[in-house]
């Protein structure tokens, strides 16, 4: 039995992640990813049963490291709903921003038939934050009566969109874009 080497884990889920950003899902082939990671075909089966599996986790791992970045040991309940609200999109607008290319990784992934494979509410302990959020803004009277779903494409709809726009054509986003992107999604959310 052939014993499971971290970095070469990392390797193959960093260039799937790279591969799928240049070329796309259908075109990111097991043999392309090997090579990318300097590893055989063969190794990537030791560590991920088979495609779709390789996938999902390193969607996965684009997902633990935003959470990482959106959930930062802050304790939202401390906070008024709006306050949290502001932490975590401010949070999530950097992790766009410093991690691009699991940004982008995620972005693929979520408009794919793979999304189908993976339940949200199930990746990480800290995204509990967020959905306690929902409950509470609705119990306060904030929010519109939404699933958490909802919540997240309204809250950060006006924000990737800017930044797609940004990247696409070229522009810097300026504090004055971020704070009327977040007026756009605070006024989406609330009664």
């Amino acid at each position: 039995m052939r014993i499971k080497d971290k970095e070469k884990e990392k390797r193959i889920l960093i260039a799937t992640r790279d591969l799928v950003n240049d070329i796309g899902f259908k075109a990111a082939s097991m043999s392309k990813i090997a090579k990318a990671a300097s590893v055989s075909p063969a190794t990537i089966y030791l560590y991920f049963p088979n495609q779709e599996s390789l996938f999902i986790q390193t969607y996965l791992q684009a997902k633990f490291v935003m959470a990482d970045g959106i959930f930062k040991k802050v304790d939202f309940s401390e906070m008024t709903v709006r306050d949290a609200t502001e932490h975590i999109w401010k949070n999530y607008v950097s992790f766009m921003q410093k991690h691009t290319a699991f940004y982008c990784y995620f972005s693929q992934f979520a408009a794919s038939h793979f999304a189908l494979q993976v339940d949200c509410r199930n990746i990480d302990p800290r995204f509990e934050q967020l959905f306690s959020l929902v409950d509470r803004g609705i119990r306060e009277g904030l929010f519109r009566d939404m699933n958490w779903a909802m919540f997240w494409a309204s809250l950060i709809g006006p924000i990737e969109k800017l930044h797609r726009e940004a990247n696409a054509y070229q522009f810097k986003i300026t504090r004055p874009m971020l704070k009327t992107a977040f007026t756009m999604a605070w006024k989406s959310l609330t009664l």
